[in-house]
C-alpha cells in the first residue's frame, strides 16, 4: 500500500462510497422522501477552553474551533454531528467538566454561530445533534473507570436553555442516547447517538453512575436501547470514544465490545467516532479488530480544531489516517450508499494518506487542483477539483487505462 505525500497549499479532499444496507421496517407507503439527498456533517474534539494561551487560534496547530466552523459554513450541511469533547476545561481536573462561561466562550462563539441567525456563519435549517466525550463530564485521565462528574454543563448548553439541540427526555447519562432518521430521495438513514462515557451511565436500570465500563455493558440500559433499535434500523451509530485508533488513546478500547458485538450482528454500515485528534478510517472490521469483509468500517473524526494527535499505533488495517488537517467528515447520503470525503480546513506541510497506488492524474483548468486515479478505481479531488463520484472496489488495472480527460 503506498504512502502519498500530499504538497502544501492543497485543500485535502479525499472521497469513496459506503454501502448501505437498505432500512428494514420500512413499507413503500411510509417511506420518507426528501428534496435532494441530504449532507451531514461530523467531527469532534472541538474548542479549546477560553483561557487556554492559544484560544485566538493564532497557532495553527492549536484552538481552531473557528476555522473548522466556517469550514462547516462553506459547506452548508442539513445535518451536523459535534462528535464529542465539544468543549474543553482549561484546567484538566478529574471529575471538574468544563463550565457554561467556557461553552459560551469557546464551542457557542464558534460552532453554535452555524444555528444563529444573525451571525454571518448562519447554515439555515441546521440540525444539530451531539454527544458527548470524556471530557465534558470532567474525566481528565481519559479512562473512562472511577467517579466522573455528571456533564451539567453539556446538557444546559444543548439542552432547552442553551442551543436547544438536544431531543426531549435527554437530560442526563441515564438517559443520554437516542436515534433519529434522515429522509432521503425513496429511503430514510437511520442515525443512533450514544454516550461513551461508561463510567457516568447505569449499569441497570434507574442505578447510578457504574464509575466503570459496566455503563457501556451487554444488558445495561444504553446497550439494551442500542440492540432493539438496531433489530429494526440499520445505519451509522456515533460516540466518542473508538475501540481502535492510531492516535495517544490507542491502540485498542475494551469498554465498547458489547456495543460493537451489536454493530456486527445488525450488519450496521459504520461506526463513526473522534477522541483522538486525527482522521482514521479502518477497514471493515470484526469484534476482535481483524479485518473482515463482512464486518464494520470504523472513522474516528477527531478533527474538530483543539490540537492534533501523534501517529503513535500505526496499524495496516488503517485505508486512510490524517495527523496534520483539522477538518470535518462530510457524507452525501444516498438511498443505497452514502458518499463520504474527510474535507480539511487547510493543508500543512507532512501529510501522509493510505491510499492503494496512483494509476493517474488531471490537473483542473485553473491549474490550481487535480484529480488522482487509484488503482481500486477511486477518485481522489484536490483543491478546486470538484468531486463528482468514485468507483471504489472496481479493481482498474495499469494497462486497462488508456487515457485521462478533463471534462
Amino acid at each position: 500500500m503506498a504512502r502519498v505525500a500530499v504538497l502544501a497549499g492543497v485543500v485535502l479532499v479525499m472521497s469513496t462510497v459506503l454501502v448501505v444496507v437498505p432500512v428494514l421496517g420500512m413499507s413503500p407507503a411510509n417511506v420518507a422522501s426528501a428534496a435532494s439527498d441530504p449532507v451531514l456533517v461530523v467531527a469532534g474534539d472541538i474548542s479549546c477552553g477560553p483561557t487556554d494561551t492559544d484560544f485566538n487560534g493564532s497557532d495553527p496547530t492549536l484552538c481552531q474551533q473557528r476555522a473548522t466552523a466556517n469550514l462547516i459554513h462553506s459547506i452548508g450541511p442539513d445535518y451536523l454531528l459535534p462528535g464529542g469533547d465539544t468543549q474543553y476545561n482549561p484546567t484538566f481536573t478529574e471529575g471538574v467538566g468544563p463550565a457554561m462561561s467556557d461553552f459560551t466562550a469557546g464551542y457557542d462563539a464558534s460552532w453554535g454561530q452555524l444555528q444563529n441567525p444573525s451571525s454571518s456563519n448562519y447554515v439555515p435549517g441546521l440540525i444539530v445533534r451531539p454527544t458527548p466525550g470524556d471530557h465534558e463530564y470532567g474525566d481528565a485521565h481519559e479512562d473512562d473507570h472511577g467517579t466522573v462528574g455528571d456533564a451539567s454543563s453539556y446538557y444546559q448548553n444543548f439542552g432547552p436553555s442553551g442551543l436547544d439541540d438536544l431531543p426531549p427526555g435527554d437530560t442526563g447519562p441515564s438517559s443520554d442516547f437516542y436515534s433519529f432518521g434522515i429522509p432521503v430521495n425513496g429511503a430514510t438513514w437511520h442515525v443512533i447517538s450514544l454516550d461513551g462515557e461508561c463510567a457516568a451511565l447505569p449499569a441497570t436500570p434507574g442505578g447510578g453512575p457504574s464509575d466503570s465500563a459496566a455503563g457501556c455493558a451487554s444488558g445495561s440500559p444504553q446497550e439494551t436501547f442500542l440492540h432493539n433499535d438496531l433489530a429494526t434500523h440499520r445505519g451509522l451509530i456515533h460516540w466518542h470514544q473508538p475501540a481502535w485508533s492510531e492516535g495517544d488513546n490507542g491502540p485498542t478500547d475494551t469498554d465498547y465490545g458489547a456495543i460493537w458485538d451489536d454493530a456486527l450482528q445488525f450488519h450496521v454500515t459504520a461506526i463513526v467516532n473522534g477522541h483522538d485528534h486525527d482522521y482514521e478510517r479502518w477497514k471493515p472490521l470484526d469484534d476482535a479488530g481483524n479485518p473482515d469483509p463482512n464486518g464494520v468500517t470504523e472513522i474516528v473524526a477527531g478533527t474538530g480544531g483543539d490540537s492534533h494527535s501523534g501517529d503513535d499505533f500505526p496499524n495496516s488495517n488503517v485505508v486512510q489516517d490524517d495527523f496534520t488537517h483539522f477538518g470535518v467528515l462530510q457524507l452525501t447520503l444516498h438511498a443505497g450508499s452514502a458518499a463520504f470525503a474527510f474535507k480539511a480546513t487547510s493543508s500543512l506541510p507532512g501529510l501522509k494518506v493510505h491510499i492503494n497506488n496512483i494509476v493517474g492524474a488531471v490537473p483542473t483548468s485553473t491549474g490550481q487542483g487535480y484529480w488522482m486515479i487509484g488503482s481500486d478505481g477511486g477518485v481522489f479531488a484536490f483543491g478546486d477539483a470538484g468531486f463528482v463520484g468514485s468507483l471504489p472496489g472496481l479493481g482498474l488495472r495499469v494497462s486497462n487505462i488508456v487515457a485521462f480527460a478533463r471534462e
